[in-house]
């Protein structure tokens, strides 16, 4: 009975994954109309954004926002402050981001400022996604709005010098998650970036 239990939560991941990649990867059709809160990384802040499904990267591994397995991603999204929000057919991304050397950055509406010299970290974007390269050149964070769901990758990095690194690597966009520190910050897998 308690390994039933266990595996219904990952049986329904499968059945939401499954369905998702169902509906493929087409490009993102942002509402023309007025701003409206696409996804929060807080729910409790934004109850009614409108999407709630996350995948990593085009992994196909998507997480019901809320759902207990998506536990690391919801704490990483939700200390960023992250939000996606649509205004006028353009996607626009707030956010705190923050390198392994504890530079802090914060992103505004795809604006990068900051103690940490803004003009060291570089951002490129497009109506449906985002991309954002830290000082060293490494992707810190990308975005891409689809109609059902946000794609993310990212590195998560806090005051004391741990990290996470979470994206897709190899021909098949295989999904991970890779721990950090200042000590222990590898090179592979790394995040490919969106815009060359």
């Amino acid at each position: 009975m308690i390994i039933v239990r266990r595996l219904v939560p990952l049986l329904m991941l499968v059945v939401v994954a499954l369905c998702v990649a169902a509906v493929g990867a087409r490009s993102g059709n942002l509402p023309s109309n007025g701003s409206h809160l696409l996804f929060a990384g807080n729910p409790a802040l934004a109850p009614d954004s409108e999407i709630s499904l996350v995948e990593i990267g085009r992994s196909g591994v998507v997480f019901q926002r809320g759902h207990q397995e998506a536990e690391l991603i919801a704490a990483l999204l939700e200390e960023s402050q992250l939000t996606v929000e649509s205004d006028a057919g353009r996607m626009f991304v707030t956010a705190q981001l923050r390198n392994s050397s504890g530079q802090a950055a914060a992103l505004v509406r795809n604006e990068l400022s900051g103690p940490s010299s803004p003009s060291s970290w570089d951002r490129n974007y497009t109506h449906d996604a985002l991309e954002v390269i830290g000082p060293d050149g490494r992707v810190m964070l990308q975005i891409r709005v689809l109609p059902d769901r946000i794609q993310i990758q990212g590195e998560w990095w806090d005051e004391g010098g741990s990290g996470i690194r979470i994206g897709t690597k190899g021909k098949d966009r295989s999904a991970f998650i890779t721990r950090l520190s200042r000590e222990q910050n590898p090179d592979q897998p790394m995040i490919e970036p969106m815009f060359r």
